[in-house]
């Protein structure tokens, strides 16, 4: 784990913590969210996921075309805060855009990215090596930085995300970019941890092979995005 840590009283990183962001691409807290929103945040998750997400129309979405015998799949759930509107009153959503200002600026754009992923116990899929920037504007340069929040333990058994140390510095890559993995870093957590990571950083996340369910709340903000100097170079 690369820069794990937790959270000071001041709501923002530790100047370590920043730049062990800058120089990896991705940060892992060992602890970010009060026991409460945890709680609560789960009891959402439950109801949400519990109530036969494919219902949802276009607020759900198939993250891999795989289903098990059982016809267990990989859901994910677009914009949750559109069902339950308090998740957006959170505190843990005002710490995390506090992080971002302070890696991105305050330039924000109001909007931010939203999604809940269940990974089921023993499920095989994984979700593939890639860039979070891979199938965007490719005139656009892009600043962003996600927060992939535990809702339980995780580990590389349950699926875990893994990074590419450094990755971040280079542009899109579409050629194999499963070629990286054995450079990779995995980041373990306790339930109410949470991975940030820049926008062009590969990451991975394995199987679900243990069992118990892996739950993952996902925020998402950035900033303004810039016209780009050269064209894309395809690595």
């Amino acid at each position: 784990m690369t820069g794990a840590g937790v959270m000071n009283q001041t709501r923002k990183l530790a100047r370590h913590q920043l730049e062990s962001f800058s120089r990896n691409g991705f940060l892992a807290i060992d602890r970010i969210i009060a026991d409460d929103e945890l709680s609560m945040l789960r009891d959402i998750y439950d109801r949400l996921f519990g109530s036969n997400p494919e219902k949802l129309g276009q607020g759900h979405f198939h993250l891999d075309g795989k289903r098990n015998d059982d016809g267990t799949y990989l859901p994910q759930i677009l914009q949750p805060s559109r069902y339950f509107p308090e998740l957006a009153t959170l505190d843990y959503h005002s710490t995390v855009r506090d992080i971002a200002r302070q890696v991105l600026g305050d330039k924000l754009e109001e909007r931010h990215g939203e999604h809940m992923i269940f990974k089921p116990p023993r499920f095989g899929a994984v979700t593939r090596w890639h860039q979070d920037q891979t199938h965007q504007n490719l005139r656009l340069r892009y600043r962003n930085v996600n927060f992939w929040l535990a809702l339980d333990d995780v580990t590389v058994a349950n699926g875990c995300l893994q990074f590419v140390s450094g990755s971040h510095r280079r542009d899109v890559i579409y050629k194999d970019p499963d070629r990286f993995a054995d450079q990779a870093t995995a980041c373990p957590l306790p339930a109410g941890g949470c991975t940030m990571h820049a926008s062009y950083v590969l990451h991975y996340s394995g199987p679900n092979i243990s069992n118990t369910a892996r739950r993952a709340y996902i925020l998402i903000f950035r900033a303004p995005a810039t016209e780009r100097e050269t064209e894309i170079r395809v690595e």
